[in-house]
């Protein structure tokens, strides 16, 4: 555990050239015949004089470093080649078009292109854009990283530099001990040239994430490098929102309670939910076969319902897709299905209730499973997830009307059905007259008669598989004495 990361990179190749310019080339053949290119440079807005802000609009610029970035196919010979070329043009390089740039932008930043000469311009780059304060970086689908380090050499090889290289001024920022508040309306290679940030590799990373190096590690040891994450470490709370919100006082309340209940310890572990290890813990006795799809649909839905019961049941698959339709909370569910290809989902519509999903052949009784548990798990509504749905279902609602084409449609919807409630958005106030209970119960209605059903398979199966699985799970749903919901022809 003692052992320090490489400083040298792993996996890369790296090297400096005479010159000092530095060069970093990787092998990577997603996504493919593409590359992807870079020069950096350790100079940023702290080096700015008066008058320069904003003149770097070819790249990506922060206080300590500038980085030109450059995205090129490599499928055609030559291609790469230019690209480097281009690169090269801008370590060695700086010319003005003043006209086409200043069209682009007439902000403040075009105030600041047109009145800057170009004397101001080319002194700065010739002062800071020194060789050895700059690195090429190319990632692609390379199939020989030893070639594109030649193409660097012979691009950048036989610049020279002009000048001794100026000292570089490092401006930290100060250490403090009480948090700081601000409320107010980058890639691997480079953080190695720029920080000296190891690059280790993905199979470096690998053998070191393995568990002999977990259990090496202790809680103590955790717990002395979580303080240097304390608020009393140097901490910025930075909070960046559209729209002025969040307020100073606001953020020092939550950030004093935070620390009172750490101090009293007062702050609960994290709580592990249970993952049972089966879907269905006993199995259905085999039932019998009628005419069987993955995908099921029976008759009868919202339009046969009344004004007094369709805001409540509308609501219905929400809810209860919140707490879980097929047993299980959708977190718990979704742990289970860890590593298979199987989902199902629902809609109840206006004519027509049904299910479907998609799966791999070989967790086709994983999806049945789904199936099986969709009819015989009886959804009742919980204080808390029924106030989460509500909250996201107001939220949904406040935006919907804040969209002008939202408003828009609704305003056609009206002019074509009049004020027919099965037609009307739902309003914030309908919210209120939801019934989570009747909402939980309609919907448990909609998935609870299988004869109303009618369920078809299609796709990659084998018969003498799939048959046995199906009269278990889709034959297995106990049938109810009596019909669930009396469908009409006529709604």
């Amino acid at each position: 555990m003692d052992e320090l990361l490489p400083v040298e990179p792993v996996g890369v190749e790296y090297g400096i050239l005479n010159n000092g310019l530095s060069y970093y080339v990787r092998s990577n053949p997603k996504p493919r015949m593409r590359a992807a290119l870079a020069l950096a440079v350790k100079v940023g807005s702290v080096l700015e004089e008066e008058g320069l802000e904003l003149l770097t609009l070819n790249a990506l610029t922060s206080s300590d470093e500038t980085i030109y970035e450059l995205l090129v196919p490599v499928d055609k010979p030559g291609l790469l080649s230019k690209a480097l070329s281009v690169l090269a043009e801008f370590s060695s390089e700086v010319e003005i078009y003043l006209s086409p740039v200043c069209r682009a932008f007439t902000n403040w930043s075009g105030k600041v292109i047109r009145t800057v000469s170009p004397e101001t311009v080319k002194r700065f780059y010739q002062k800071w854009y020194h060789l050895s304060n700059m690195a090429v970086v190319a990632v692609g689908d390379f199939i020989d990283t030893q070639s594109v380090v030649e193409l660097i050499k012979i691009h950048f090889g036989e610049k020279v530099p002009s000048h001794v290289p100026p000292v570089i001024p490092v401006l930290p920022v100060p250490s403090h001990n009480e948090p700081r508040f601000s409320c107010f309306v980058e890639s691997e290679a480079a953080g190695h040239f720029f920080r000296n940030e190891p690059i280790v590799g993905i199979e470096y990373e690998l053998s070191y994430r393995r568990p002999s190096c977990l259990v090496n590690i202790s809680p103590a040891e955790v717990s002395k490098y979580a303080a240097n994450f304390c608020t009393s470490c140097s901490c910025v709370i930075k909070i960046v929102e559209p729209r002025a919100c969040a307020r100073l006082e606001d953020l020092k309340a939550a950030v004093s309670k935070v620390n009172a209940l750490e101090e009293s310890r007062h702050i609960s572990p994290w709580d592990d939910e249970h993952v049972p290890e089966e879907i269905v813990g006993e199995k259905p006795i085999p039932g019998w076969c009628q005419q069987v799809i993955f995908t099921g649909f029976a008759y009868g839905g919202l339009s046969e319902l009344s004004e007094d019961e369709y805001f409540s049941c509308s609501m219905g698959s929400t809810i209860s897709g919140e707490i879980g339709v097929f047993g299980y909370k959708p977190s718990v569910l979704m742990d289970m299905l860890a590593g298979k290809r199987a989902e199902v989902s629902t809609r109840v519509g206006a004519y027509m209730r049904t299910f479907s999903g998609d799966c791999s052949p070989s967790d086709l009784e994983t999806a049945l499973q789904l199936v099986y548990q969709l009819f015989t798990t009886n959804v009742e509504p919980r204080d808390e997830e029924v106030k989460i749905v509500m909250q996201m279902a107001e939220e949904a609602i406040l935006a919907q009307e804040r969209d002008p084409y939202n408003v828009f449609a609704n305003r056609v919807r009206e002019l074509n059905y009049g004020n027919s409630y099965f037609f009307r958005p739902i309003r914030i106030g309908d919210l209120k007259k939801v019934n989570p209970i009747k909402a939980c119960e309609y919907f448990n209605d909609c998935f609870k008669d299988p004869s109303t059903f009618t369920v078809v398979l299609v796709g990659n199966i084998d018969p003498a598989v799939s048959l046995p699985l199906i009269l278990q799970y889709l034959g297995g749903i106990p049938r109810t004495s009596e019909p669930i919901l009396n469908y009409n022809e006529m709604t």
